[in-house]
């Protein structure tokens, strides 16, 4: 049986507000008993009290999971698996108990979900307004019924114009045919107009609604649950792969509890957090999709095509440390709770002169079902 602590709904999100000279107000939440600041200053960590985040001013989540009921069947940890390095924690620890939270400020998140795939017959490399500036070069498998969703992401630090954002992440979603389709998300993303910088961060993202009204990114409204000291969503992760020389990569798991119907997180095998089943409509069951690639959003500011990149800035023909990849995507179905190859992988590309996607024929390997995706954006040929 899974642990389960009931915690009392008292008032959790009341915040003090605090100058940063820099660019804007930043919230201190309560509950917060020690914090830190990142090397680099560009950062500021408050380790919260678990039982005082966010997550538990939302009416309808009232227990803190302690563990997962049980991992996918046959998973193994891999000793392998590098630390991941953000910037803060050289400056000290979050203590047992609490959890990072990084300052932020309010902020509109202009997400969006790939339509194309969903019921509106249109060809959207004709048709590119119907995407409102948002652009994918993504693999998907759909027809299903999901109940996790797994990748070694490549990390990189794509340019990034103004006021844009270029994202690599995967997406389990559900309801996808309608307005309100319910997604998790997690992967790295470059937003600076978000997060006032141009650095690779980790990210996680939700919505119950179609992106109208419910829904944030990391911890910035009650939805996900932080369980981890050690690992702050929102933060800068490094290494970032240097093309033609190295690359680096994350682990990144999501699936769904047996018992509780929780969406759990893992990043290198460290427990990161869950969404509870409950704030969602149709996920609260299982997803009907799971998607893994890039997105880039392209204000067209400057009346031609963005020059903002999409993974390495290069595309897939390039190869392994120039072209950026996801390795060993995996799905869990109905079928049994453990994680298995997808059946039916397909490329989905809004503008393949700009960007594109393509799945590797050789599923076999130490990678096995992997991809190459990307791009540089504006171009001769994407004009």
């Amino acid at each position: 049986m899974v642990a389960m602590i009931n915690v009392a709904s008292n008032g959790c999100i009341e915040a003090t507000r605090v100058k940063d000279e820099n660019y804007h107000m930043l919230l201190k939440p309560k509950g917060t008993v020690k914090t830190i600041e990142s090397e680099d200053g560009r950062d500021v960590i408050d380790c919260v009290d678990i039982y005082k985040q966010p997550a538990f001013y939302h009416p309808l989540i009232n227990d803190l999971q302690v563990e997962p009921s049980s991992y996918p069947s046959g998973r193994k940890v891999d000793e392998t698996l590098p630390e991941i390095i953000q910037d803060w924690r050289k400056n000290g620890e979050c203590p047992d108990g609490t959890i990072p939270i990084r300052r932020t400020k309010k902020y509109d998140p202009h997400r969006h979900f790939p339509i194309g795939l969903h019921g509106r017959n249109f060809n959207s490399s004709l048709d590119p307004d119907i995407h409102d500036g948002h652009e994918y070069a993504i693999v998907y498998e759909k027809g299903g019924s999901y109940h996790g969703s797994q990748a070694r992401i490549n990390i990189w630090n794509p340019q990034v114009e103004e006021n844009e954002m270029s994202i690599s992440q995967m997406w389990v979603a559900s309801n996808t045919q309608l307005e309100s389709v319910n997604t998790i998300e997690a992967g790295w993303i470059v937003l600076p107009e978000r997060y006032g910088d141009h650095q690779t961060r980790f990210f996680v993202y939700w919505t119950s609604d179609g992106y109208q009204t419910t829904g944030c990114y990391d911890l910035d409204c009650p939805g996900f649950v932080q369980m981890s000291k050690k690992f702050g969503v929102g933060s800068p992760i490094a290494p970032v792969s240097i093309y033609a020389e190295e690359s680096f990569e994350i682990l990144v798991e999501i699936f769904q509890d047996v018992e509780t119907k929780n969406w759990l997180l893992l990043v290198q095998d460290e427990l990161i957090g869950y969404w509870p089943g409950n704030i969602f409509t149709t996920l609260a069951n299982d997803a009907d999709e799971l998607h893994w690639g890039g997105e880039i959003f392209d204000s067209k500011r400057n009346g031609h095509h963005t020059t903002t990149q999409m993974g390495s800035g290069h595309f897939p023909n390039e190869g392994y440390k120039k072209s950026s990849y996801f390795h060993n995507i995996r799905m869990m179905d109905n079928l049994n709770y453990a994680w298995s190859e997808p059946a039916n992988p397909q490329t989905y590309v809004t503008n393949p002169l700009c960007y594109d996607s393509q799945i590797a024929p050789n599923r076999q390997g130490n990678a096995g079902t992997y991809f190459q995706y990307g791009g540089p954006g504006n171009s001769a040929q994407c004009p």
